[in-house]
């Protein structure tokens, strides 16, 4: 730590000078939510793709409003499947004129053979 005195117009004024606090780069990632899941911003948002194929239990979104449950989707803010099947997205308009995605699976057909 830096510790200076100056004089000025007869007044002292004592200046103390700061040094980094801080610490590692594993410090720094874990406030954004890399390593930690304290600070998540950045894991939230969509997990799938419109097309992709899920099976039951698979986390569709985390933390979001823009996306409702629809067809063989659990949850109100964590979506999850419901069944196996195949993911895909239908806009919609929510409260207020506002755009609302909605999530749902379509189940996977399983031909039985004879």
């Amino acid at each position: 730590m830096n510790i200076g005195i100056w004089v000025l117009f007869g007044h002292c004024i004592l200046i103390i000078g700061h040094s980094l606090i801080g610490g590692t780069e594993e410090n720094i990632m874990a406030r954004r939510g890399g390593i930690t899941g304290r600070f998540y911003r950045e894991t939230h948002g969509l997990k799938v793709s419109g097309g992709q194929r899920v099976k039951s239990g698979t986390v569709l979104t985390r933390e979001g409003d823009r996306w409702k449950p629809g067809l063989n989707v659990i949850g109100r803010t964590l979506l999850t499947a419901a069944c196996d099947g195949e993911v895909y997205f239908v806009k919609r308009r929510g409260s207020y004129k506002k755009a609302v995605t909605i999530v749902n699976v379509r189940p996977v057909v399983i031909a039985e053979t004879k």
